[in-house]
């Protein structure tokens, strides 16, 4: 009877703990889609291969796959290059600067002007080539201008159409100049749209050219002398206002 309980109880025993009950059938990886015998290195279940699970016997270990996209603060990966050409070198902008402004003191001297006024007129064109950011540009369109007004030709003669232009093709270099430093380079599409914009504002001002001809040469009335001063300040200062806005 004695050894007949000992059997029971050592059946007992082995049927509730042995491994029927806690072996690799309960607690191993095949509920996970892996083989029997495979091992779970990294990741969550979903982390791992695709439905069907891997082959026997191989790991799976977790990770990003290849190709996923990278994660947010991660730096870009660097992108190609776009040719753009050699461009023209920044120096280019200084030599229009003197051109154009050679051109004006060209003007003067078919126009006449005194050989010293034309020697203090090309050091301004020469000082504006060398600092374009200075004030030289403004004092060569002043002296310019001044030179023009103070002529006994007609105020409406080609002359003051070109010296018009040029001034204004002068004021345009010399912004350019100013920005663009002598070790670089400019590519010409980058200066499409300031030509654009010169050809605009000369169009208009032939425009404007043809009507002012149209006009007696004789004296105009002193009220409508006021009208076109009072006229022209009103639009420079809304011009200034307009440009404080904008900036």
């Amino acid at each position: 009877m004695g050894r007949r309980a000992d059997r029971d109880s050592g059946g007992t025993g082995a049927g509730k703990t042995g491994t029927a009950r806690t072996g690799t059938a309960r607690t191993g990886t095949t509920g996970d889609g892996v083989a029997r015998g495979d091992t779970v290195t990294g990741g969550a279940a979903q982390d791992g291969p695709a439905a069907g699970g891997s082959a026997a016997g191989g790991p799976v270990t977790g990770g990003p796959a290849a190709g996923d996209v990278p994660a947010a603060g991660a730096p870009a990966p660097p992108t190609a290059p776009i040719p753009l050409g050699r461009g023209l070198p920044g120096w280019s902008s200084r030599l229009a600067v003197a051109l154009v402004g050679g051109g004006l003191t060209g003007v003067l001297a078919v126009e006449g002007t005194e050989p010293p006024f034309l020697l203090v007129h090309l050091a301004l064109v020469c000082l504006a080539a060398v600092l374009p950011a200075s004030a030289a540009p403004v004092l060569v369109i002043a002296a310019t201008a001044a030179a023009l007004a103070l002529s006994d030709a007609p105020a409406f003669r080609p002359a003051v159409l070109v010296a018009v232009a040029l001034a204004h093709l002068l004021h345009v270099v010399t912004a350019l100049a100013a920005l663009l430093p002598l070790d670089s380079r400019v590519h010409p599409s980058a200066l499409r749209v300031p030509a654009i914009r010169f050809a605009s504002v000369q169009l208009c001002v032939l425009g404007a050219a043809g009507l002012i001809s149209l006009v007696p040469q004789g004296r105009v009335a002193a009220p409508l002398e006021l009208l076109g001063l009072a006229a022209a300040t009103a639009l420079a200062a809304g011009s200034a206002l307009l440009l404080r806005s904008r900036g």
